[in-house]
């Protein structure tokens, strides 16, 4: 399976290279063994001229010791001697006895530095400074012959090796004779007695016979042999050894040490010959070796020479054969794949290169016709696309159309008076109507980032407002089945946050929706908290819910479209499988990303991360005051204690009214948390007996609404959805402090009147929306007046009446809306009036058609259906007075 993984061109190359490297690296192995070899030859040469000269050296030193002694000059020996030392130091090199093993190069030198100060001191010492001089001299030569003898011989010829031992052990026998001709000097110069002189004897003697033992044991052949033993057969060097034992055994008669040293020196003589004997032979046989290792390394160099031009010459010329064939092919290939070339690739011969060319050329062939009928299915493919398109936007603006009189008659009926059972069905009307909607922006999604039109418009946000209203829009739902809704808000999210906030939402309400939906009697969490890494900030949202949650394996298939756990879920549960692809896209095209984990039984958790950058805005004017916090219990404590906080309000918490009592102080603002097992009218009126001056805002929980709450207190509010409506409430509640304690009873404002002249040109084509336009703005006490098309709205606008703000249709006959906007705005430049609010009302959420809105000229955009809410919270982004 390897080898299908490596091209042809590799393999090819593998094939020529594998046997050429063998072969330079056999030969390169081959050279550098002789190389190294030869180097040995080079350093075991040098090493015996350096014992040869030593010897002479040694040779030379004695004699002038022995005339220094006498009290003659040693004039020429010591000449001799330099010119020993001399040649030692030529032919010493640190650098190759370093790598011929010798470690101690640099003490060589510093000895033969040595050797060449002392030697000028003996032309001028005296006999007995002589002794003293030769000693401190052998001593230094012994040191001298240890280093040039330590430099071994094992990577060369064997015969080469032998005689190297053979000369070592025969110079080191040769520099403990002359340490015996020096005793004997010291013996017959100083007169040593027996004791003075036996245990250096015995020494010298001792290293003599280990010397000559291991030259005939070890290094030396037959014939080596017997000519040591012809010398030690000899006639001078018998009697040298008669004199050497009568010494050893005090035998010797004082007046006859000159005679003994005679003897010693002619013995000498004879060793040194045959020395120098050796040292030729060894010589010779170092240059026949070294000129052997030459011939074979001339002889390796040029066969690999040889081998290896045969080689690549055979290789290469297979190779271009093979390479220029493919490359052909593989050329026409290419701009087939980069161009989209059809050329075809030429045919030349019969071999195996031109029938796979005539089958390339097929297949090329065929893949031109199926290219021309792929761009004509691309072709139809777009069109179908593009109609598809087409059909979703008509679609939706003409549901959304009626869907809006559906949902704007539902919140009408919701404000008259009703039983029980007409609230149940209007409700049921409502979510259904929602459910609609929420399946039409999904499939109009889905399609938008399908097609790659999707975009993002990011803006300042209040993130915890955007969280709030998410949690707001799932509590119909949470409600009827029971679900706790929870809120956890890192206090460092700053107001506000560069991001696109619709998508945010979006996202945020489809993991509520689905927490909701699979959890029975339990509860959804929502954590968000802001994440620097750096320079960057990522807001980290994440919904966690005590639902059934979900299998491991299939946590990646329910981000796919259309697709659920298994299809039992469909059936309990509903819903399209859209929600969570279309969150994965979005916070994909926001530059973030979204995980899931879950164990089945205990719930799930959904995290995504999108990143936000921090808007640095001039900080608004804090509420200040000091607020009473009655706990009762709540699960949101720590939520209402840090929103209270961050809104400027100093709180001071209590567990219940019981522990009122025990307070002094006085407060501006009570929080009470209603508690479902409590009187909490019993509660408030203690609050309200304590504290008189102080506004009551109460906090009821969104699973335990009381229907008369409202009436006990000056604000009420449902937990956990806090936000805007929460700091209104606390503006609000200061406010009516500020003013109760300004006023007495008999001087209190009267309420300002309602301005007759806050008007809102209505200009809306169908009926149905007319009506319900007019009763949102009847809700709120303000009066509106109705144009059917652009037209009549042009007319109307410039007939002088002022409008405090337009909502306006897009799509309508004579005129439509965007028309319209353009005379208006036109017509103010011409007649330098202020700029009226021209709200965009349209069933149409193509993007394109909302940038055309702002680019009319209109200042906010309000897609139907839409409830009384919305609106009224875009008149007051617009500072429309209500």
């Amino acid at each position: 399976m390897l080898l299908t993984n490596i091209s042809i061109k590799s393999r090819l190359l593998i094939l020529c290279l594998i046997p050429t490297l063998v072969i330079i690296l056999f030969t390169a192995n081959t050279v550098v063994h002789i190389q190294d070899r030869l180097h040995s030859y080079a350093v075991i040469n040098e090493k015996n001229q350096t014992l040869r000269h030593l010897s002479a050296f040694s040779r030379y030193v004695y004699e002038a010791l022995a005339l220094r002694i006498e009290g003659q000059s040693a004039a020429i020996a010591l000449g001799m001697a330099q010119q020993s030392l001399n040649s030692i130091t030529s032919v010493t090199h640190a650098e190759e006895h370093v790598s011929g093993s010798m470690s101690q190069s640099d003490h060589t030198l510093s000895y033969i530095e040595e050797l060449n100060e002392l030697l000028p001191e003996l032309a001028t010492v005296s006999s007995h400074g002589s002794l003293e001089l030769g000693r401190l001299i052998y001593a230094v030569l012994y040191d001298l012959y240890s280093d040039v003898q330590s430099i071994e011989s094992h990577s060369t010829e064997l015969k080469v090796h032998k005689l190297d031992l053979v000369l070592s052990d025969l110079s080191w026998l040769y520099f403990w004779m002359e340490q015996e001709a020096w005793l004997a000097q010291e013996i017959k110069g100083i007169r040593l007695s027996y004791a003075e002189y036996a245990t250096e004897y015995f020494k010298i003697s001792e290293r003599q016979q280990f010397y000559l033992d291991k030259f005939i044991n070890l290094g030396a052949d037959s014939d080596q042999i017997n000519t040591l033993l012809n010398i030690f057969a000899s006639r001078d060097f018998q009697r040298g050894s008669y004199y050497k034992q009568h010494m050893l055994l005090n035998e010797g008669s004082r007046g006859r040490l000159g005679d003994f040293a005679l003897a010693i020196e002619q013995r000498n003589a004879l060793v040194e010959k045959q020395l120098g004997l050796f040292s030729s032979k060894l010589h010779e046989e170092l240059l026949s070796s070294i000129q052997r290792s030459e011939n074979t390394l001339l002889v390796i160099a040029i066969g690999g020479f040889i081998v290896f031009s045969v080689m690549f010459f055979w290789g290469t010329s297979t190779l271009y054969r093979i390479n220029s064939k493919l490359a052909k092919i593989l050329a026409v290939m290419g701009s087939m794949r980069n161009s989209g070339s059809t050329e075809l690739v030429s045919v030349d011969g019969k071999d195996e290169f031109s029938k796979f060319a005539q089958n390339i050329n097929y297949l090329i062939q065929a893949q031109k016709d199926h290219e021309r009928d792929l761009v004509v299915a691309k072709e139809n493919a777009e069109a179908a696309n593009q109609a598809k398109s087409v059909f979703l936007a008509n679609m939706s603006h003409e549901i959304r159309t009626p869907l809006n009189g559906i949902m704007g008659m539902t919140e009408i009926l919701s404000d008259s008076r009703l039983n029980s059972s007409q609230k149940d069905i209007l409700s049921d009307i409502d979510v259904s109507s929602h459910a609609l909607l929420v399946l039409i922006n999904d499939i109009l999604d889905l399609s938008k980032i399908e097609s790659g039109n999707l975009t993002l418009s990011p803006s300042h946000a209040d993130v915890r407002e955007a969280v709030f209203e998410a949690m707001n829009m799932v509590s119909t739902k949470a409600l009827k089945q029971q679900v706790e809704l929870r809120a956890t808000l890192s206090p460092d999210i700053p107001d506000s946050l560069y991001i696109d906030e619709f998508r945010f939402k979006q996202i945020l309400m489809n993991l509520l929706s689905n927490a909701v939906k699979f959890t029975q009697d339990g509860s959804v969490s929502v954590v968000v908290k802001l994440m620097n890494e750096g320079e960057k900030a990522y807001l980290h949202c994440s919904v966690v819910d005590t639902g059934v949650g979900i299998n491991e394996e299939k946590l990646e298939e329910i981000f796919e479209p259309f697709t659920q756990e298994d299809g039992s879920i469909t059936r309990r549960y509903g819903g399209t499988g859209l929600g969570l692809a279309i969150c994965r896209q979005i916070a994909e095209l926001m530059g973030g990303s979204i995980t899931a984990s879950s164990t089945p039984g205990l719930g799930s958790r959904f995290s995504f991360v999108i990143p936000a950058q921090s808007v640095v805005e001039t900080s608004k004017d804090k509420a200040k005051g000091k607020a009473l916090f009655i706990v009762n219990d709540s699960k949101y404590e720590s939520l209402i204690k840090s929103e209270a906080e961050r809104f400027g309000l100093a709180v001071t918490a209590a567990e219940s009214t019981n522990e009122v009592t025990m307070l002094d102080e006085q407060f501006d603002l009570i929080f009470y948390c209603y508690h479902p097992h409590h009187s909490s009218r019993r509660d408030l009126a203690s609050l309200r007996a304590r504290f008189n001056f102080s506004e009551i805002i109460g906090l009821q929980h969104h699973l335990y609404m009381l229907p008369d709450a409202e009436a006990l207190v000056s604000s009420n509010l449902t937990l956990p959805f806090l936000g805007s409506r929460f700091e209104a409430a606390i503006i609000k509640a200061l406010n009516s402090i500020q003013i109760n304690t300004s006023y007495s009873d008999n001087e209190r404002p009267q309420p300002y009147p309602i301005n007759e002249s806050r008007c809102v040109l209505i200009v809306e084509d169908n009926l149905m929306n007319q009506k319900i336009a007019s009763f949102f703005l009847s809700k709120v006490g303000m009066n509106y007046q109705i144009a059917s098309n652009g037209a009549e709205a042009v007319n109307m606008f410039q007939s002088g009446r002022l409008y405090t703000a337009i909502l306006m249709d897009c799509m309508m006959p004579v005129m439509d809306g965007l028309t319209a906007t353009r005379s208006i705005r036109k017509w103010e430049t011409e007649q330098g009036r202020d700029r009226t609010p021209i709200i965009a009302l349209t069933a149409s959420v193509l993007p394109e058609e909302i940038d055309s809105c702002f680019e009319a000229g209109m200042d906010a955009y309000l897609p139907k259906p839409y409830k009384s809410q919305q609106l009224f919270d875009t008149f007051e982004r617009l500072h429309v007075v209500l």
